[in-house]
């Protein structure tokens, strides 16, 4: 049987954007269907319709933000005093000053870009949402990491 043969509700096709988990058909979600809006009206609704969607996925998205930008760098911070102190290493100012500030900068986009490559352009277009809060958030974190790789190293 053909991947494209399976849907949860039983019937032949490749389209699985209009059914609901439960296996009920979603209502106005073929292109086709969805009438423009004229006026002013129209962003509201996609307004409403972005702010509910980051709502619904808060949790993830601050886990995100949160491992990315403060788990990482407090770990790498914890390595290098450990290693520094336990290891004979060389104390080059820039070259711990590069590693810890490293540390705390947000992902890189090249992921979105292999994967939209690959053809997998909806798990890009989820992983680009998610980009945008933490590079939002990384504005504060960075100051703070970089303040305080400059106090520790410098």
């Amino acid at each position: 049987m053909e991947l494209e043969d399976i849907r949860p509700d039983g019937a032949k096709g490749t389209d699985l954007a209009d059914v609901e988990p439960d296996g009920a058909e979603a209502k106005g979600t073929d292109l086709a269907d969805v009438e423009p809006d004229e006026g002013a009206g129209a962003a509201p609704a996609k307004r409403a319709s972005v702010l509910g969607a980051a709502r619904s996925v808060r949790v993830i998205i601050a886990g995100f933000c949160l491992v990315r930008l403060v788990v990482v760098p407090v770990a790498v911070f914890a390595l290098e005093t450990w290693a520094f102190s336990a290891l004979p290493l060389p104390r080059d100012k820039l070259g711990r000053a590069v590693i810890l500030i490293s540390s705390g900068m947000p992902s890189a986009q090249i992921l979105v870009i292999l994967l939209h490559k690959f053809g997998l352009s909806q798990q890009a277009a989820e992983l680009s949402f998610l980009f945008v809060f933490q590079y939002s958030a990384s504005i504060l974190t960075m100051t703070v990491v970089i303040s305080a790789v400059l106090a520790r190293v410098y």
